[in-house]
């Protein structure tokens, strides 16, 4: 019996290090799509200035893209910090039957020493040139600053849409400052179809160029 339980107790001391190991692959292994999907549940927990619970602020420190030359991210999914970066954006999904629609453009933002500001272009169009009740491009861009001595928490956010009517082609332009207190941010996209009985939301990947 002591024989067995020994036995137990050495196999479970082994396998402990395999599932360690195992649940911080999953972490290193998340892809663009759900790492942006992170973001958006952290951004919608919290208002502006309000600081982020310590399992928050280390995802931010690890994913999110550096806006001073000091803060490198843990994860290098952007090279390193240049204060000038600019994303190429790509989308495509199914809107229904006989509907596929697809995204290009870019975003832009710049970090200097006396202006920051996010710069983008974003066209979706039905490629079976289908018309829609409702056609919208948004980008999202957040930021993240020091609160208090060691806290990080929201402090830009801004959301940019301009949704159409009756349209099967969107193209969205547009420039906007982005001064305030920012040691990392994030940006996202994505396109909002809508038709009597349907709503469908297409993620779109920002790739550096």
């Amino acid at each position: 019996m002591k024989k067995a339980i020994l036995l137990l107790l050495t196999l479970a001391l082994t396998m402990l290090p395999v599932l360690s190991a195992s649940a911080e692959s999953n972490d290193e292994q998340l892809d663009s799509q759900a790492i942006a999907q992170r973001f958006e549940e952290i951004n919608s927990k919290y208002k502006i200035n309000e600081r982020f619970s310590d399992e928050d602020a280390e995802f931010v420190k690890k994913y999110a893209i550096p806006a001073q030359p000091s803060e490198q991210p843990e994860v290098s999914i952007q090279s390193f910090w240049d204060g000038n970066t600019k994303f190429s954006l790509s989308g495509s999904g199914a809107v229904g039957q006989n509907s596929t629609v697809q995204t290009v453009g870019y975003i832009e933002v710049q970090l200097g020493l006396v202006s920051e500001s996010i710069n983008f272009s974003m066209t979706s169009n039905d490629i079976n040139k289908k018309y829609h009740s409702k056609f919208d491009n948004e980008i999202k861009f957040a930021g993240y600053g020091l609160l208090g001595s060691d806290g990080i928490g929201i402090t830009v956010d801004r959301t940019y849409t301009n949704p159409k009517s009756n349209v099967n082609y969107n193209k969205y332009q547009d420039n906007d400052s982005v001064l305030g207190n920012l040691m990392y941010y994030q940006v996202s996209a994505k396109v909002f179809v809508s038709d009597p009985g349907l709503n469908k939301s297409i993620p779109v990947t920002l790739t550096k160029y």
